[in-house]
């Protein structure tokens, strides 16, 4: 599935998430005889250096989870050429709107593909940037089988932290946290810090899975991209890409 934690600091925009991508297989249940009839699903580790946060149009950042390869395109392929498009007769975007066109070219896609995999598909992504009042705020859209089922929470503008994709460990900690009385301190936080805690929220994700035999869904490095208010979206670590250097 994969995991992508923002931040949105008083200083900035975190995006992160893990590299690992998994396949999941069943075997088929063995045919007569006195056997049970019972399928096992197993994860595959497909690739350990997947890209799943991208810079879009300089000022907005994309984190992207689900399905990777849609009619043999990666996401981040169809995220390049809707720029690539959308660069060639540049208009004046929301995060919103960003996020509704992102959509849509997945959703298209989907619907076009000639295999029944990629029609199947399901894609969950949020859009990261700054509105025009300057508010940082998160954009998340799910596009299931061609279909853009809108967002599967609502914009949410100002300060704070989202979680797209295996938001289970993340939903514990915030629970926690509230049965406790306390919040998350991105009210306060420092940019550099906020880094360190996106990170932490991955890898503790990661880590419960492998030490509490869960399926294996997030793991290996962590991508790390910001936006600052007023300048384009830049990296801080992009792990997935560091054998092409």
């Amino acid at each position: 599935m994969s995991l992508v934690i923002t931040l949105r600091t008083p200083d900035g925009i975190v995006l992160a998430s893990d590299t690992l991508t998994t396949l999941n297989r069943a075997d088929n249940p063995p045919q007569g005889g006195n056997q049970p009839a019972t399928r096992t699903v197993a994860s595959f580790p497909v690739s350990f250096a997947a890209s799943k946060v991208f810079p879009f149009l300089e000022t907005f950042g994309v984190g992207t989870t689900g399905t990777p390869i849609i009619a043999d395109k990666s996401v981040g392929r169809l995220l390049r050429e809707l720029e690539t498009e959308l660069a060639s007769a540049p208009v004046s975007l929301t995060v919103e709107n960003a996020a509704d066109k992102i959509g849509a070219r997945i959703a298209r896609s989907m619907k076009t593909a000639p295999d029944a995999e990629s029609r199947n598909a399901s894609v969950e992504f949020v859009v990261s940037g700054y509105e025009q009042d300057g508010a940082p705020i998160d954009a998340i859209r799910r596009v299931a089988a061609g279909t853009v089922t809108g967002s599967s929470k609502p914009g949410q503008p100002g300060l704070g932290l989202s979680a797209v994709g295996e938001g289970g460990v993340v939903g514990a900690f915030m629970q926690l946290a509230k049965s406790l009385q306390l919040e998350p301190a991105v009210r306060f936080i420092a940019l550099p810090d906020a880094v360190a805690f996106a990170t932490f929220l991955i890898e503790a994700t990661g880590g419960f899975q492998r030490f509490f035999l869960a399926p294996q869904t997030v793991g290996r490095d962590v991508d790390v991209g910001i936006i600052e208010p007023g300048e384009a979206f830049r990296w801080v670590r992009r792990a997935s890409q560091a054998a092409l250097k």
